[in-house]
């Protein structure tokens, strides 16, 4: 069993941001060791957090690895702009490549300029999140280059510029295949483009997952990006989407009926639009219930300003059809939630696993709180008892 395990073509995918390897041991020794009696086979290798880690190991890889596709350097703070230039030069089936939370050298505009050069025509996976981003519409030119991405990630990342101008058009000339968009936490706000700009573009018939969300509980520039995720950032993104599964929209405070009922949407299964602190969209979240209730498999409404109205014709939306209905997760907490929507709630989705119903005032005191596994089978079960009181607030 020892000859086997140590033959190269056990050693593919190896993940080394985990398991038992302590702190001291994943440095520069260690990966020069590996990159010399393992990884001659190597297609995907995992990093992360390799603190310690210089740009001597990741040029051992890079001379050693010549079949690496997949690399994920989050938090490798040391290995400077030296080692990522070092695998996209001599690694040329790169096509994944990992970038979070990196010293800010490693992702200069100089040095992310030649990584999209380099990996460019066949890059399908690039994560930047959680960064400083200096010369940003430079990056973006050259994200614009990269007709295979397939997932960007650029959460959590902060701009020099304050407000970042996306370029939404120029990417979906771009990068037509692009499946997974995250920019949450990002100050970003749509670029400026003609109407025939527009109109030209194909918008992005691939996309599956899209996160737009907004750290509410911050203040600052974090309310002002709250402000530029608006009606038009979300038609001009979305305008083609018709096969999206994941729409957060957390903290969006400038989404309107009319954004959400113009969406192409019909098949989400994950829709997150909590702490909007706005009665505008209500009529909006209905609209997508009505689309998608049979496909929804989480959704999070809590922390909404809703009429009553409103959120007792969503929740009858959502709940109108026991057979279709796939509903497992939902979140209602601080909402005006009353007894008889959970009861048609309770009906009307009998996959449901989670229910959060804490904060919210309209409910008797027992039930403010968070139903999990047996506890929703058990508030189900007594719901005639548990449900009928509307007194004890």
């Amino acid at each position: 069993w020892h000859e086997a395990s140590t033959h190269p073509s056990l050693w593919r995918h190896v993940d080394l941001s985990t398991g038992h390897i302590v702190p001291n041991a994943r440095s520069d020794r260690t990966l020069l060791w590996l990159a010399e009696n393992r990884f001659s086979q190597l297609r995907s290798l995992n990093l992360s957090y390799w603190v310690f880690l210089t740009k001597q190991g990741i040029q051992a890889v890079a001379e050693r690895c010549p079949h690496l596709e997949a690399v994920d350097l989050t938090k490798c703070i040391k290995i400077g702009p030296e080692g990522v230039t070092a695998l996209v030069d001599r690694c040329s089936k790169l096509c994944n490549i990992q970038l979070a939370s990196a010293q800010s050298e490693m992702v200069r505009p100089a040095c992310l300029k030649h990584v999209l050069e380099k990996t460019g025509p066949r890059l399908e996976e690039l994560n930047l999140s959680s960064n400083k981003l200096r010369g940003a519409p430079g990056i973006f030119k050259s994200i614009a280059n990269c007709p295979q991405l397939l997932v960007l990630d650029m959460c959590n990342c902060t701009f020099t510029t304050g407000v970042q101008l996306f370029p939404i058009e120029a990417l979906q000339t771009g990068c037509p295949r692009l499946r997974v968009l995250r920019l949450a936490g990002s100050n970003m706000a749509a670029s400026n483009a003609t109407r025939a700009v527009q109109e030209r573009s194909p918008g992005f018939p691939e996309l599956l997952e899209v996160s737009l969300a907004i750290d509410c509980n911050s203040a600052g520039s974090w309310a002002q990006a709250s402000n530029t995720i608006d009606d038009n950032f979300l038609h001009r993104l979305l305008k083609t989407s018709s096969k999206l599964k994941l729409l957060d929209l957390r903290g969006c405070t400038s989404i309107s009926r009319r954004g959400l009922g113009g969406l192409p949407v019909s098949c989400l299964q994950h829709f997150f639009i909590s702490n909007t602190n706005s009665s505008s969209n209500h009529e909006g979240v209905v609209v997508i219930i009505q689309r998608c209730q049979h496909t929804l498999v989480e959704m999070d409404l809590s922390w909404n300003v809703y009429p009553v109205e409103s959120l007792h014709r969503a929740l009858h939306n959502l709940s109108s059809s026991k057979d279709r209905s796939q509903l497992k997760t939902l979140n209602l907490s601080g909402t005006c939630v009353t007894t008889d929507m959970v009861r048609s709630v309770l009906t009307g989705c009998p996959h449901l696993t989670q229910l959060n119903l804490t904060s919210c005032r309209a409910l008797p005191r027992g039930m403010k709180q968070l139903f999990e596994g047996k506890a929703i089978a058990e508030l189900r079960k007594n719901s005639a008892d548990l449900l009928a009181s509307d007194s004890d607030l």
